[in-house]
Order: structure tokens, then sequence, then C-alpha cells
């Protein structure tokens, strides 16, 4: 049994514990029990949406009601709870993935991972795009969508631990059909939530010279990937003279000053 081997590992001081994941509906009380046995110490659940008809439209086979079920009993029998979700799949708006951050957020997960849709080749959804019956994200999109997830998450401190698929040598081989695939998404849509942010606090700012400064290893992000972010502000702003810093102990995720 694969866990039995895990758990040989974790005795011997190789690795500290066992990461699982499952779909929320294969989650039961007798099936927690028995993890228990094991050094299971963290269950991620493909939630992937917490609207109903998302999950239908998309073929997941299981509801909203049984994410939230699931996860409460992972919590209560103290495993660490991580949830998946996905954007822009069949039938989702803006609004429904909004509401699917806000929703996934109410069960208090330790972590989350983001995923936009990508249409991997020679699948029912490639076929589905191929017909025009699903309009796959771009990659605009799909950073603007994750964006508003990330920002829904991080104003309640639960941490994204991964955003976009891992790339690999068959992604990047051409496996992708369409969709919101690029092998930094993860930077672009943390870059994009550090511009927002840029943005909203410059709104009240009056100075004609700001300085934007970010935590040591940041600063490439909020500049933007080939300065994208730099120049929709000065594209805003274009009185306003701004400066770039990353700053040794600073705690706020940015921090905007004027400059003399």
């Amino acid at each position: 049994e694969y866990l039995s081997v895990a758990g040989e590992f974790v005795r011997r001081g190789a690795v500290r514990g066992v990461r699982l994941s499952t779909r929320p509906d294969c989650i039961d009380v007798e099936t927690l029990a028995r993890l228990r046995e094991y050094p299971v110490q963290t269950i991620e659940l493909g939630a992937q949406s917490m609207d109903d008809g998302v999950l239908r439209a998309a073929g997941r086979g299981h509801t909203a009601e049984d994410t939230r079920h699931a996860a409460t009993l992972v919590k209560q029998f103290g495993f660490s709870l991580v949830l998946q979700v996905m954007c822009g799949l069949p039938g989702d708006s803006r609004a429904s993935v909004c509401q699917t951050a806000r929703d996934v957020a109410a069960l208090t997960p330790d972590a989350v991972r983001i995923y936009p849709v990508c249409v991997l080749r020679d699948t029912p959804l490639a076929r589905m795009t191929e017909e025009k019956r699903y309009t796959p994200l771009t990659v605009e999109l799909g950073v603007e969508y994750a964006a508003d997830m990330l920002e829904i998450f991080e104003a309640r401190a639960i941490p994204a631990i991964r955003i976009g698929l891992n790339p690999t040598d068959t992604l990047s081989g051409g496996a992708v059909l369409a969709g919101a695939y690029h092998p930094a998404l993860g930077e672009l849509v943390r870059s994009r939530v550090l511009l927002r942010s840029a943005l909203r606090q410059l709104a009240d700012c009056k100075a004609d010279s700001v300085c934007l400064s970010v935590p040591r290893g940041a600063l490439s992000r909020l500049v933007g990937q080939k300065r994208c972010n730099a120049q929709s502000l000065a594209h805003a702003y274009p009185g306003v003279r701004f400066a770039f810093r990353e700053e040794d102990g600073q705690s706020e995720p940015l921090k905007i000053t004027a400059m003399p």
C-alpha cells in the first residue's frame, strides 16, 4: 500500500509527512479515520468551483456542498486543508469566479492553489473549443481572474501556494491547445495584484514624485514583466515621476511615499 511505503520514509526521517489530493466526494468519516492511521499531514481537495452550474457544465460530478462537507470533515479530523480552485471553466464568469473565491475563503483552508483553465489537446474540452461550444481564457483574462481570486484570499491571510500549472516539457512542447498557460503565470498574477494595489493607493496621492518600495526580492514583480507595471503607472499618472526600490526588512507588500 502506498501510504505504508510513505510512512516508512517518514519514520526514517527522509520526509516530514504525507500530502495527498482527492475529490471532495471521495471524503467521508471512514476514509479520514483510516488516513489518520498514517503520517498524513495535508489533504488537498479539488473544489475547482463553488458554483453548481459551473460544476455541472464542466462535468465535475460533485457539488459545492460536497466541498463544504469534505472541508469541514478534513479540519475536524485535524488535517491541514488545501483547496484547489479553477477559473475559466465552462459557464464561468468573473462574478462566479469571485464568488467561488469568497466561498472557499469562508471554509478557512490553510492554503489554496489557483489554476486558470488550460485546454489540452485531445480532451473533451478541446473538442468543445474546436466546436465553438467553449471560449477559452486568454492569458490576459486568466491573469485578471486569478488576480481577483488572489486578492480575496490575501485579504483573509490565506496563502496561495501555487498559481497556474507547473511548466513541463510536455506543456511547453505543444500539449496546450488554448487557454491561460504561461510558464511564469504565478509571477504575472502576483505582479498584477501589486499594480492594482499601487493604483488604489495612488488615487489620493497629490505628489509629483513618488517612491514605490517592496520587500527585498520583489522588485521585478513590482516593475512588471518587460516593465509593464511601470508603463501602466506612467500612463495612468503622466505628470508623476516614479521610483521603484526594494528594501531590506520591509514588512508591507507595497509602500508608497512622496519624494521631494
